[in-house]
């Protein structure tokens, strides 16, 4: 099939780009409203129309693409940064721009009760009663007016065995999944049977990749200034979240970056200057069985002060980026802390500036240098974070930190040799994660901070579908893609996270619709991980009504329903029992009222 030349589609994008440059970012709102309004309109479409030309070009086949698709992501990094840029910004969440209803949908979540916190609503229902009319009720026109949200005892249940911690929508959405597909059905109707356990503030969880090791990197100790490392092995029989390991973490502050090498049973984590590994088992003396640890042992340390990005493992290197280039070190070749942990590697090091109030655990290791540094053929790419290429092997999907870098762009990178191979569009801010499926290698998910899950496929530079996961003007804090029966032809789930609204929501992704909120006990979703053995989602979440002393605050008596205690099978006297007064839901909302009021990683298996 001939291909078209991308001469007009340049042309259009340029247009584009000048119309962007007419744009005053310093508007002021209050003083030329109608000035301000005209140029957040000529943002937003003109972002619209760059994605729109985009659309068009790949469908023409337009020979050398990727010159329209680096100028189109040169143009929107140059409209997002607008954006956000000035004192008053003309946005805080940038609207979806990159998809199509007809062939790429933006997807809304289902629930259309609640968009204030429950406090909220009642708070300002209290309020409009001393007015006219003084009931909800009395506003049956007006769609702007917040309703309290009808309790859970009046909501639909799809099973009999439907959890109580998860919520549906009334208005009845049919799933995808067939009778054929009893896993998928259990997921999509809540089935499930959820634990916790309490944890430090959460950082980030990292599953192996055969999800034979949970990994959790934390804060703690006074004013959650130290790392601590915890994790699980769901292989051991008849292992749950009380069956967690932990172990001393040597580094000067906290680690925001963890991996792990389940061939090595090696734990990375890593500070701005440092990394450590921590090895979970040894093997046997034949060397076909491994025997694990009480308490990972420590095993390397590593300098990377001038790479602080994220780290990756692949076969016997781990890799950590910087700014304009990524550092290697080969693992087989590294020095070790010795049988017993305690060797110190390279010079000692003063570990008196940091924060940490425990300094006789820090390791005084200098640490071993990279063995080799990957110049970026792009000398300003500073990765924030990246993940795997789903098909690719070598190359890695990475996304920058907007704000300091400029930069909004998801890029393929090829790690041997620095160079960038591809570019996805469509981010209105920072990539916060990646989800990747082994069912299915040609497809990836972001979450981003405009509030957007969005599914791509890697064949196309725009998002397949985008997910509505923070209406209120919310992060998306992580998304994770799944096939519930482990195969392709299985109906693609996707679970995201978000903060301020406090639960989990399941999304359908082949029928495009949210399915259920899940509960997570008043607690911000800051990290997930889907266990595709067992079909387990694992959620670690933070609790914002307790400081960093361990107090609580902003608690009042709570009000415990009927149904709940029944559930419960608890005598209830309210008196003894507290619910945080900004919780986003009420304790009517789920079945079971469970306050988590601690961080805690919780378990929906």
């Amino acid at each position: 099939m001939a291909q078209t030349s991308p001469t007009d589609y340049l042309a259009h994008l340029i247009t584009l780009q000048n119309s962007l440059a007419r744009i005053n970012p310093d508007q002021d709102g209050k003083n030329d409203e109608e000035a301000y309004e005209r140029d957040r309109d000529l943002l937003q479409s003109s972002l619209r129309d760059t994605c729109m030309v985009v659309r068009e070009a790949v469908d023409a086949r337009v020979s050398n693409i990727d010159t329209v698709i680096a100028l189109a992501d040169s143009l929107i990094n140059e409209g997002v940064n607008l954006a956000y840029e000035g004192v008053d910004s003309m946005f805080d969440f940038l609207p979806s721009f990159a998809h199509s209803q007809a062939t790429s949908p933006l997807v809304e979540d289902g629930n259309q009760e609640l968009f204030l916190p429950h406090g909220s609503i009642t708070s300002l229902l209290a309020l409009m009663s001393l007015i006219k009319p003084t009931s909800e009720e009395d506003f049956p026109g007006e769609t702007g007016i917040p309703r309290v949200p009808e309790p859970w005892s009046k909501t639909r249940k799809p099973h009999p065995k439907t959890t109580p911690l998860a919520r549906f929508w009334n208005v009845v959405s049919s799933n995808s999944a067939l009778a054929s597909k009893p896993v998928a059905n259990m997921i999509y109707q809540a089935r499930c049977e959820i634990s916790s356990h309490l944890t430090s503030m959460p950082v980030r969880l990292a599953f192996s990749s055969n999800a034979e090791c949970l990994v959790l990197s934390s804060a703690g100790n006074w004013k959650n200034r130290s790392p601590e490392l915890t994790y699980w092995l769901p292989d051991d029989d008849n292992a749950d979240l009380n069956d967690s390991h932990s172990t001393v973490v040597g580094l000067m502050d906290i680690a925001y970056q963890a991996v792990v090498d389940e061939q090595k049973k090696l734990i990375f984590v890593a500070d701005e200057s440092r990394i450590k590994s921590y090895s979970w088992a040894s093997p046997s003396v034949d060397g076909h069985t491994w025997h694990n640890f009480r308490s990972a042992l420590p095993v390397h340390t590593l300098h990377s002060r001038s790479f602080d990005g994220p780290l990756h493992v692949i076969g016997d290197h781990v890799f950590r980026a910087g700014k304009g280039s990524a550092a290697r070190w080969e693992i087989n070749l590294l020095r070790t802390h010795g049988q017993d942990g305690t060797a110190r590697i390279g010079k000692k090091i003063k570990v008196g500036d940091t924060w940490r109030d425990d300094e006789e655990d820090i390791e005084p290791s200098y640490g071993s240098p990279p063995s080799q540094k990957i110049a970026f053929k792009d000398k300003f790419l500073k990765p924030a974070c990246w993940h795997p290429h789903p098909s690719t092997l070598g190359n890695m999907l990475c996304s920058s930190d907007g704000r300091s870098a400029d930069q909004y762009s998801c890029i393929v990178l090829e790690l041997e040799s620095g160079k960038t191979v591809g570019r996805f569009l469509g981010h209105g801010a920072d990539v916060s994660g990646y989800s990747t499926s082994e069912s299915d290698p040609n497809v990836f998910l972001t979450a981003c901070n405009d509030g957007y899950a969005r599914l791509y496929d890697v064949r196309h530079p725009l998002p397949a579908l985008t997910l509505n996961a923070g209406k209120l003007g919310e992060f998306c804090n992580d998304a994770l893609l799944c096939h519930p029966d482990g195969i392709p032809t299985t109906p693609q789930a996707v679970f995201t996270g978000t903060g301020n609204s406090e639960h989990i929501t399941l999304w359908d992704v082949r029928a495009h619709s949210s399915v259920f909120e899940l509960a997570t006990g008043n607690n911000a979703v800051i990290s997930m991980a889907w266990d595709s053995k067992r079909n387990s989602l694992y959620a670690a979440t933070e609790c914002r009504y307790v400081d960093r002393h361990g107090q609580h605050y902003g608690y009042r008596n709570a009000k415990i329903p009927t149904f709940s205690a029944q559930l419960s099978g608890c005598d209830v006297d309210e008196a003894d029992w507290a619910w945080p007064d900004k919780a986003f839901h009420g304790e009517n909302y789920f079945g079971y009222t469970f306050d988590s009021g601690q961080h805690r990683i919780c378990e929906s298996s």
